[in-house]
Formats: structure tokens, C-alpha cells, sequence
């Protein structure tokens, strides 16, 4: 059994059946801790037989990830950024086998299962997707603010105080299919509401680690379909991307939303 937190001694110095009968989540964890070059290019004594340590993973991807060392395959699919649905030892052979390409760059994990169809983000819908989620934030704390009027629990004591403010303003616009016109100009007239959301649902997503920085997988919540525009998800966070690093930061992810420098706090990020 791979253990969670022993990645690096117990995950990657397994043999080949080891590596390829890994579950989901070790997989995932492996390739954000140390990187697909240290594990593509690791050699351990069952594959000195190739002279290219990560030979075993070229060629057909099903036929050498279906061969485990212990004649087990794993089950569990997960669905990549490109949309393609692999099994756990797929996706890894696939990373190695784009190792230095822009497709290879480009590609994580994206969430467990079989990947849904996900239709095109049109740049009319790319431009929306701000402001739609940022009114979807605000609602969903006003949401959770009700709720935990009635039954405590879904806010900390300084959750709510923040957005009692936001709930007792009459100058707020309450929920509903608004024209994004609308959406535009309230943020526009009642900006200072729209802080505290987006540094809250920041917060809520930076947690393995929580470094200010969001991953693909740290971003995943955000693909869900009670998320407005969810198909547009992944394009807008790789547009957020400015310095292409494959994360989001702290910085980046206030910018995406509107919010200005001089309001971004870190403070907020509770």
C-alpha cells in the first residue's frame, strides 16, 4: 500500500507494478511534489533491463500499463485537462511520453473519473465569466450566511461578520439571471461587496498545500455544474495564468476578478 506523505521513499521506489497499480490520489500527489522529470527518469533495479529508464512507458500505453508486476490493473479513471480519460498508469505514461513538449506542459490531472463533454468556451462567454462568478460568490456566502442564521456552522465569527455587512445592504443586487450589463455596472457601483468573496473563495481552495498559489488540482471545485459557465472554467484560469507557471496566484487570481492591488489583503484569506 502507497502511503500518503511517504511519496518519495515508498511511491517512487516501488517497481514497475507498484507504479502502475498506484491509486488516484498518490498519483496525483507524486507528480505536484516532485515533478514528472524525477519520475519519469527514475530507474529502479526492474528496469535496468531497458536502456532508457522510461522505455517501459513508450510505445502502446494500455498494453505496458496493463502490465503490473503483480498481474493487478487499477480500476479508477481520472480525466485530464485535455479532456481525455485515462486510467492512473495511462496518464502517468502519457506525462512521460510528452516530457519537454507544449502538450506535455500543458497537461495535469484534472479531476477523478471519467471526463464529461465539456463544450467550447466562446470568447463572448470567455468575457462573461468574471462577472457571472463573481456574482455566483457573493450569492453562495449570502447563501451559506442564511443557513448558518438558522442552524450555526457553515460560517466561522469572522466569516459572518464580513458578510452580514454585504447581506444588510439595500444597495446590494439580490440573486437571479441577470443581463451581464447589470452585472457590470453593480460591480462597478457596489465594488467593495465583491471583495470579500473573491479572497474567501481563494481561501477556500488553497489548502494542499495552503501557499497562496492554486493548482489544477486546487482549482478542480471550480469544475463542477452548479459552477455558472463551468466550460469555460479551465480557458479562463490558464488566461489568469499570466506568468504561465501552471498555477494561479494570490496576485493573479484578484486581477482575473477585478479586484485592485491596493485591496488585495491576504488578511482576507479566512
Amino acid at each position: 500500500m502507497v502511503n500518503k506523505g511517504h511519496i518519495y521513499t515508498n511511491t517512487i521506489s516501488g517497481n514497475r507494478g507498484q507504479v502502475c497499480t498506484m491509486k488516484v490520489p498518490e498519483i496525483t500527489v507524486a507528480i505536484d511534489k516532485i515533478g514528472t522529470t524525477e519520475l519519469c527518469l527514475y530507474k529502479s533495479s526492474d528496469l535496468d533491463k531497458y536502456s532508457d529508464p522510461t522505455s517501459v512507458f513508450r510505445g502502446n500505453l494500455k498494453e505496458k500499463c496493463h502490465e503490473s508486476g503483480n498481474g493487478r490493473y487499477n480500476p479508477d479513471m481520472v480525466c485530464g485537462t485535455d479532456n481525455v480519460t485515462y486510467t492512473p498508469c495511462e496518464f502517468f505514461a502519457t506525462k512521460c511520453n510528452l516530457e519537454g513538449t507544449k502538450r506535455g506542459h500543458r497537461l495535469h490531472l484534472d479531476y477523478t473519473g471519467v471526463c464529461k463533454f465539456i463544450a467550447p468556451c466562446m470568447t463572448g462567454e470567455l468575457v462573461q465569466f468574471p462577472l457571472r462568478m463573481r456574482d455566483w460568490l457573493k450569492n453562495v456566502l449570502l447563501h451559506l450566511y442564511e443557513h448558518d442564521s438558522m442552524s450555526p456552522g457553515f460560517l466561522t465569527p469572522k466569516q459572518r461578520i464580513r458578510v452580514r455587512k454585504i447581506h444588510e445592504s439595500e444597495r446590494r443586487l439580490h440573486a437571479g439571471d441577470h443581463p451581464i450589463e447589470l452585472l457590470a455596472q453593480d460591480f462597478e457601483k457596489n465594488y467593495n461587496m465583491y471583495i470579500y468573496p473573491v479572497h474567501w473563495q481563494f481561501a477556500q481552495m488553497d489548502q494542499h498545500p495552503s501557499d497562496r498559489f492554486l493548482s489544477h488540482s486546487e482549482l478542480a471545485p471550480l469544475r463542477v455544474p452548479l459552477v455558472p459557465m463551468e466550460h469555460c472554467t479551465s480557458r479562463f484560469f490558464q488566461e489568469c495564468d499570466a506568468d504561465k507557471d501552471k498555477y494561479v496566484s494570490f496576485r493573479e487570481w484578484n486581477h482575473c476578478f477585478g479586484i485592485k492591488d491596493e485591496d488585495m489583503d491576504v488578511n482576507l484569506l479566512f
